[in-house]
């Protein structure tokens, strides 16, 4: 090879190592996804819906005695059926891809985080639920490594 084609294929792998390594630098200072940690510059731009409904539950002025735990499909049942049941104000804190870790999770922040002692809970719980399947990380029920 002569010299000049070594220069442009050094300059060339130069360019995109740096143009790589700007771009993680600026993800990283940006964090949109709140995958590195909990700074960020603005708004998460990826919301999760287990962090939408504990701020939802937070912010509520007279808080529920009765809960609807699930997977999507719990989606389905309506606060207001529970209540006609059970007489106690309800809500649905039924989030995607729930698992049993989910449940336990979720009973958790209820009972410690925002100090409500639930007294009735309908779990609909699904068969997968139990399954061990590879998980996205979320920003607020991040689970121990094993």
């Amino acid at each position: 090879m002569n010299d000049d084609f070594q220069g442009l294929i050094r300059v060339f792998v130069t360019i995109v190592i740096l143009s790589l390594a700007l771009v993680c630098a600026v993800n990283v200072y940006v964090n949109p996804f709140s995958q590195f940690g909990e700074r960020q510059l603005s708004n998460p731009q990826v919301t999760s819906d287990r962090m939408e409904k504990f701020h939802f539950v937070e912010s509520l002025g007279i808080k529920p005695q009765a809960f609807i735990l699930g997977s999507s499909n719990s989606m389905r049942v309506k606060p207001s059926v529970l209540e006609e049941y059970t007489g106690f104000k309800s809500f649905n804190y039924g989030v995607n891809h729930a698992s049993s870790e989910d449940f336990w999770c979720i009973s958790n922040v209820l009972l410690k985080d925002l100090n409500i002692k639930p007294k009735f809970i309908l779990l609909c719980a699904d068969d997968w639920d139990f399954a061990e399947i590879p998980r996205r990380n979320d920003e607020f029920f991040c689970g121990l490594k094993s």
